[in-house]
This record gives structure tokens, C-alpha cells and sequence, in this order.
């Protein structure tokens, strides 16, 4: 996510998933590890030692990871709803 490569993105984020353990729902990863990283990123555009292509490029990442839970999230929610 820091450094804004996306090749690997869906294979890391559904090994987060599957450890129900450390991230009992998929929201808890993008609340997790996924802020944690956008945060890093904020820190490092404000100190300047990233630029904003850079953080759009990890912005395409994180959009892309959200993109990958959202299903898994609407299916949560549908079996909490019955």
C-alpha cells in the first residue's frame, strides 16, 4: 500500500481475511492495516518525503483492496439482516 504497488494487493488481502482471529470481519481489516498504512502515507506526504503521485498511486491500491472486501462485507451485513 505504502509504496503503491498493487500486483499482490488481492493476494494479501485475502490472506488478511482469512485470519478470522486478528480480523473477525472484513471491515476490521480495512480499519486496521489499511488506515494504518493511509496514515503512514498522510505522515510522510506532510513531511515530504512522499508526493502526490505516489499517494495517488497507494490511493488506487486502497480503492482496490476496498473494491475486493465490499462483496464480502454485503454478505455479512445480508446474513445479519435475516
Amino acid at each position: 500500500l505504502i509504496k503503491g504497488l498493487d500486483k499482490d494487493v488481492e493476494t494479501d488481502i485475502e490472506e488478511a481475511r482469512q485470519d478470522r482471529v486478528a480480523y473477525p470481519q472484513p471491515l476490521n481489516i480495512i480499519e486496521g492495516p489499511l488506515m494504518e498504512g493511509m496514515n503512514t502515507i498522510g505522515d510522510l506526504f506532510g513531511a515530504g518525503k512522499m508526493f502526490l503521485p505516489q499517494v495517488i498511486k497507494s490511493a488506487r491500491v486502497m480503492k482496490k483492496a476496498v473494491a475486493y472486501l465490499t462483496p464480502f462485507m454485503e454478505e455479512e451485513k445480508a446474513r445479519k439482516l435475516l
